[in-house]
């Protein structure tokens, strides 16, 4: 037997696996073992249902765990494949958070008859309020903070438009991190006491913003054009598909307010967006 970190094509290193439909988009989840293989499913896009292997996949993502493999090295460190080519190494429960994040960003980037924007999204009296935003922006903690004053979740990670501009849900567990801890913990938004949205909803109000410290809630109005501009820096398939992300964006913000502002901590945010939503 010998010992290394081969990272050439894992074929015989492969053990079990099943393929997965999310919004059109085909994932085939692998694994050197059975327990490895259920952790990955818990970091699929909401709502992804199995399906027979048989089909073709537009996505393929092996992990590996270190250790005696079934190809008869033995590993040093674990390792992630995408469509069978090297993609990282590291800890495995951070591959298995890296293989997830990258199966819900292909999946919104192709996903049928949908247009994702990265954002959070909470529902307020019926009609949804989105906050664009990048990873570590500070979408899940303003997210967590409206729904603690008494919002509806619909989701810390994506906005999910129609193409009649409805807002629909995207109930993935709330990513929590920890103090000095780098990878979210997914949590289930009951687990946490909260009530998370059903229903696509009409867009009432994007808020563009930035945290700065004790900065103030002042929001200024911001242009249709802006908004749109705004929303599709963040807007998955903007390269793959820009005419329908626009069509979509712009059916979505017909009826809403748009606003730009700086805010400083979570709590004191969420009530002024709230307040300014007519509490």
């Amino acid at each position: 037997m010998t010992i290394g970190a081969s990272f050439a094509e894992p074929a015989a290193c492969v053990g079990p696996g099943a393929s997965f439909c999310s919004y059109g988009t085909t994932v085939r989840l692998e694994a050197s073992d059975a327990n490895l293989l259920a952790a990955m499913r818990n970091h699929l896009p909401p709502f992804a249902q199995a399906i027979d292997e048989a089909v073709p996949e537009d996505l393929r993502l092996f992990v590996r765990t270190p250790g005696p493999c079934r190809c008869g090295q033995t590993h040093l460190t674990a390792a992630l494949f995408r469509d069978r080519a090297f993609e990282s190494a590291g800890s495995t429960e951070a591959l298995v958070h890296l293989a997830g994040r990258i199966a819900k960003f292909v999946v919104a980037e192709r996903a049928d008859a949908r247009v994702f924007v990265h954002a959070g999204v909470v529902a307020w009296e019926g009609r949804v309020v989105m906050m664009p935003g990048r990873s570590m922006s500070g979408k899940t903690t303003l997210v967590r903070a409206l729904v603690e004053e008494g919002a509806t979740y619909y989701s810390d990670e994506y906005a999910v438009i129609d193409q009649r501009g409805l807002i629909h849900p995207y109930p993935q567990p709330l990513g929590v991190r920890g103090p000095g801890v780098a990878i979210q913990q997914p949590i289930p938004i009951e687990r946490l006491g909260y009530v998370a949205g059903n229903d696509p909803l009409r867009l009432a109000a994007v808020i563009v913003t930035t945290y700065m410290a004790d900065a103030p809630w002042n929001p200024a109005p911001l242009t249709r054009a802006r908004a749109i501009f705004e929303l599709t820096q963040h807007a998955v398939p903007i390269a793959r598909n820009p005419a329908r992300v626009f069509d979509f964006l712009g059916a979505a913000i017909e009826r809403a307010a748009s606003v730009a502002t700086t805010r400083g901590e979570a709590t004191p945010a969420a009530r002024a967006i709230l307040e300014w939503l007519g509490r």
